[in-house]
């Protein structure tokens, strides 16, 4: 049935006439001043959900879908309701189907929007029934052509892959139970075979769970383009095509893959040559993702260990001969203005004084890096913190330092005091980057994900000149001046509350995420 007479049907059905559509446009004018707030509590209530928040890419997008469903929500109360509006609102149920959101989170989407419309309405309007009637009308017409799109598209989707089954069903019967026998015994890893032509024919339950995609989803498409970045396919394509010249050999590597939610997955894999008909290339791999991150943790820990052990025996041998030589050069300073000695001869004993106290704060800052002190956990308000690094940098250096919050405090377990100098010294970081910067801004964004608090700071500047710098290394520097220690000390401070920091460069914009699990009881 053709998609307009499917709405005039809809339309019959829920009684929406001419009247409702009058009615809707004239509640538009007192609605649309809430809607940014709707926007806003949508989308944080998606950020509590596993599988709903799976499937956005990151931040920037969920910002840009804010701006859509404003765009949304007046077309809804202002129509006019016509094939253009069907159009829409089908491409819109087509756009769920394509990114992979759960039809039931449709559902309960627009239940949240009914309730915070007909609140809205009750502020604004009263008791009106007619009002409310209207509204639960329109929103049904938007779930029922959505449900309907999704019914369309799962129907040719389940056709069509009906169809390509029947075909080589007719072809090959024992070769597609060859292939599905080899997928159960190899259970428990990625498996992926490919043809002569690199399109990917198998792919198993595991590969399925790790990358989020289903095989429909992959089969016949080539493997490298699908999922490894331009930059790997020589390699890549060199370490397949040795796999088909020598069948009694098995090549391994490691190498990354893009999976669904637009995140990158670590693989250690086995390349050899298929075992069936069909397949020319068997990939068998195993995710290795979350032992590479803790090799990197553990290696960075040993090295916060070997440098506590070198601080002990370092600040008794130099903070005492930097005291005695300080008192000396104070005593000799007298002295010399006592003999009015020469101007120049007391402006060296100055440069001499201000590196030994230089040294002197350096030795401090070490011994703070390399012997924390024990931190108190107690719950603490991220927001709060955000707020009072915002207050205390503003506008520094001719940087503008701004706070961009959720709605609801964001709060954690954990040291309020280090917290905010986690928060300060990522910060300061992103303001001293930006000193020959126009137009300078660092923003400080606080969003929760379904099991952690997410704290982004963020610059506009140049951008780090190597991707691949070990910044959280201790000394490890690019400023003049600089003892090495910040980023360093804030890697040690997310590591002390079970969390993570990671930066991500280039030139324009550079973000350091540090992630924080929540309390027990609130993911």
């Amino acid at each position: 049935m053709p998609k307009v007479q499917v709405f005039e049907e809809l339309r019959q059905y829920v009684r929406f006439d001419q009247g409702s559509e009058s009615i809707l446009r004239a509640f538009l004018p007192a609605a649309e001043p809430h809607f940014p707030r709707l926007a806003i509590e949508f989308y944080d209530r998606i950020r509590e959900h596993e599988d709903a928040h799976a499937v956005f890419a990151d931040e920037a997008q969920i910002v840009r879908l804010q701006r859509s469903m404003l765009a949304w929500l007046t077309r809804i109360l202002s129509g006019p309701w016509d094939a253009a509006y069907i159009a829409q609102s089908v491409a819109i149920g087509q756009v769920h189907v394509r990114v992979g959101v759960p039809p039931r989170f449709v559902c309960s989407a627009m239940n949240l929007l009914r309730v915070g419309l007909t609140l809205i309405a009750e502020e604004t309007h009263g008791k009106d029934d007619r009002l409310f009637a209207a509204i639960h009308q329109v929103l049904d017409l938007e779930l029922a052509t959505m449900i309907e799109s999704y019914c369309v598209n799962f129907t040719r989707s389940v056709r069509s892959q009906a169809e390509n089954e029947q075909a080589e069903l007719t072809r090959s019967l024992e070769l597609s139970e060859r292939h599905y026998q080899q997928a159960v015994e190899l259970a428990g890893m990625i498996v992926i075979g490919l043809d002569g032509d690199g399109l990917v024919r198998l792919f198993n339950a595991e590969a399925e769970r790790t990358t989020g995609y289903v095989r429909e989803d992959v089969e016949g498409k080539a493997f490298l383009s699908f999922f490894v970045d331009e930059d790997e396919h020589p390699r890549l394509s060199k370490l397949l095509n040795a796999a088909l010249e020598g069948p009694d050999d098995v090549r391994r590597s490691n190498f990354e893959i893009r999976i669904r939610s637009k995140r990158r997955r670590w693989l250690a894999a086995s390349v050899s040559t298929g075992l069936a008909s069909g397949l020319a290339t068997i990939i068998m791999a195993q995710d290795v993702t979350e032992a590479r991150q803790l090799a990197e943790k553990s290696a960075r820990a040993e090295k916060l260990a070997a440098v506590g052990t070198l601080a002990a025996g370092l600040a008794h041998e130099i903070r005492n001969p930097l005291n005695g030589a300080h008192l000396h050069l104070a005593y000799l300073r007298r002295e010399l203005v006592k003999q009015h000695a020469d101007a120049d001869i007391l402006g060296a004993v100055s440069v001499v004084g201000d590196e030994i106290q230089r040294l002197s704060k350096l030795v401090t800052d070490f011994l703070q890096f390399a012997r924390p002190r024990p931190f108190e956990t107690k719950r603490v308000s991220l927001s709060e913190v955000v707020r009072r690094v915002e207050r205390l940098l503003q506008r520094r250096d001719g940087v503008l330092v701004v706070a961009d919050l959720p709605v609801d405090e964001l709060v954690v377990d954990g040291d309020a005091d280090q917290l905010e100098q986690l928060v300060l010294n990522l910060a300061t970081n992103a303001v001293e980057a930006l000193s020959e910067t126009s137009n300078a801004l660092v923003t400080l964004r606080l969003r929760r994900t379904p099991r952690h608090a997410l704290l982004e700071v963020e610059d506009n500047g140049p951008g780090l000149s190597n991707s691949d710098a070990p910044i959280f290394d201790a000394f490890f520097t690019t400023k003049s001046g600089g003892t090495g220690l910040g980023l360093s000390i804030v890697h040690r401070i997310a590591q002390d509350h079970g969390g993570t920091v990671e930066v991500n460069s280039i030139p324009g914009r550079t973000v350091f995420a540090t992630r924080l699990p929540l309390p027990l009881g609130e993911s």
